[in-house]
């Protein structure tokens, strides 16, 4: 309704059709089924806790988030961003991006992914 979730795009649907490894069976699948399929993964994720996580992680740690995703909250992503310890970590707020900043801001989410990487270098 706000354009700031994953929508079905035509940019979308001509890059699934494009794709070399997606057929018309799995847009069938994704679009009457998926729902379906995903509740029990849904509810694992609606009842569990970030914050009780215990820090500090062993590896690197990279949070991409839209400035304007509502279903994964920023100002909680940012707050536990600052409270996670790691070895190394970044967070990127990609500016005018909702739950989806690789299709709302590719290029924006391709420097952050960069970024990420020479992380690891």
């Amino acid at each position: 309704k706000y354009g700031l979730s994953m929508g079905l795009s035509m940019e979308l649907v001509r890059a699934y059709s494009k794709s070399p490894v997606f057929g018309l069976l799995d847009a069938y699948t994704m679009l009457l089924k998926s729902g379906k399929a995903n509740m029990p993964i849904l509810n694992e994720l609606l009842a569990f806790d970030l914050t009780a996580c215990v820090t500090p992680f062993d590896m690197p740690v990279c949070c991409i988030q839209g400035d304007r995703d509502y279903q994964t909250a920023t100002p909680l992503a940012t707050a536990y961003y600052e409270t996670a310890k790691a070895p190394a970590k970044q967070i990127h707020v990609i500016p005018n991006a909702g739950h989806a900043p690789m299709l709302d801001q590719k290029e924006l989410f391709a420097d952050a992914l960069e970024a990420a990487l020479q992380m690891l270098a």
